[in-house]
């Protein structure tokens, strides 16, 4: 265990194709060490309790994995040698907690939803910076008057930065994980019960209704849906097993997708898999935010607004076809189950998480 002050910064995202097969395997088991330390304190996001001492974690720009501590915390050591193997982990000491960081953004954005008409629309989303040990306010203007509406209105102004980002785009429009199907792409196979069939994102399927193959045959009905709190998403039970079966073979290649669920933290190098037209169907890049919550519009029902939460922010470059697609990462040859691709945004691109997914779904991977 090192105690280390460094600080993390993506790289470009033009210049994220080329990552080492070695720098992309320590990235990958600091993802690994992050999945069993998210594990001691929940299996999803609805269960996790976080200690007090707890800020965050993420990995840095050497592929490290960084623990943030809350500073003046006591006995924080022997409870994490207690749930990890800290023999290859830095500590890092930071002012916030992560359950104060994200219970104050949690407030912030419902306060400038409920203020609409001051604040407008400057203001796109809210997320966390593990790194920095702040919360990101992603704005399209990040103008002295536009920090003002906000700050004049917390008590810890520190506790916030401001990142220029335009408006969040849904891209909705042989049953492959990460394959493409008429109103946008398949994430994965998984089972409600005893019922099989492929998750995909809420907001390219109403309930009830079907996904069909881009020749517009139809696959599936969806059964079970959820477009607020930490997931959009629908599991839709495949209509006739003998005509379609999904299965675990990433489309375009020969590779098998684990059924094992990894929720992997800021820093880590992630791939994206869905159908597209212009941008290559695989894409990949780093996480930038692992806590990204915003208020959006459920493309079947725009009168209404719904609170989404933990979605992760990274710099994997997407386009319309993508909503539903695959999200995964790779250690080995073991490709891991991460998430469902949801939308573009200046930063990048969002997806929730698959742990998420399982937790408010009632689903699991087979």
């Amino acid at each position: 265990m090192r105690i280390d002050k460094r600080e993390y910064k993506p790289e470009p995202i033009e210049n994220i194709y080329g990552i080492s097969a070695e720098k992309a395997e320590k990235n990958s088991q600091a993802a690994t060490m992050h999945d069993r330390l998210m594990k001691s304190f929940g299996s999803g996001i609805l269960k996790r309790v976080y200690p007090s001492y707890y800020g965050g974690a993420y990995i840095n720009e050497n592929d490290d994995y960084v623990i943030n501590i809350v500073e003046g915390s006591s006995d924080w050591e022997e409870d994490l040698e207690l749930r990890i193997d800290m023999s290859n982990t830095i500590i890092n000491f930071v002012k916030y907690s992560l359950s104060s960081l994200r219970e104050e953004r949690d407030r912030v954005a419902q306060m400038v939803f409920d203020n609409k008409t001051i604040f407008q629309d400057n203001f796109v989303g809210f997320g966390i910076s593990n790194r920095l040990n702040k919360i990101n306010v992603y704005v399209n203007d990040t103008g002295m008057e536009i920090q003002s509406m906000l700050l004049d209105r917390v008590t810890e102004s520190d506790m916030f930065r401001f990142i220029s980002s335009g408006k969040i785009e849904l891209h909705s429009t042989d049953l492959y994980a990460g394959g493409d199907i008429q109103e946008g792409s398949i994430a994965y196979r998984a089972k409600y019960g005893n019922t099989e069939g492929v998750v995909t994102a809420a907001h390219v399927v109403q309930y009830n209704n079907y996904i069909h193959t881009t020749g517009g045959t139809s696959i599936g009905q969806c059964t079970s849906r959820q477009f607020i709190g930490p997931a959009d998403a629908a599991f839709c039970a495949i209509s006739n097993l003998n005509t379609f079966s999904p299965t675990n073979t990433i489309a375009g290649s020969n590779a098998t997708l684990s059924t094992i669920l990894s929720d992997p933290p800021e820093g880590s190098y992630i791939y994206k898999r869905g159908h597209g037209t212009n941008i290559a169907s695989l894409t990949s890049g780093y996480i930038t935010d692992d806590d990204y919550s915003y208020y959006a519009q459920d493309s079947f029902s725009l009168l209404d607004y719904y609170y989404l939460q933990n979605l992760t922010l990274a710099t994997y470059d997407s386009e319309i076809g993508n909503s539903g697609g695959l999200i995964y990462r790779l250690s080995g040859s073991t490709r891991y189950t991460v998430g469902v691709h949801h939308g573009k945004v200046t930063a990048g691109a969002l997806y929730s998480k698959a742990t998420n997914v399982a937790d408010t779904l009632f689903v699991t991977r087979y």
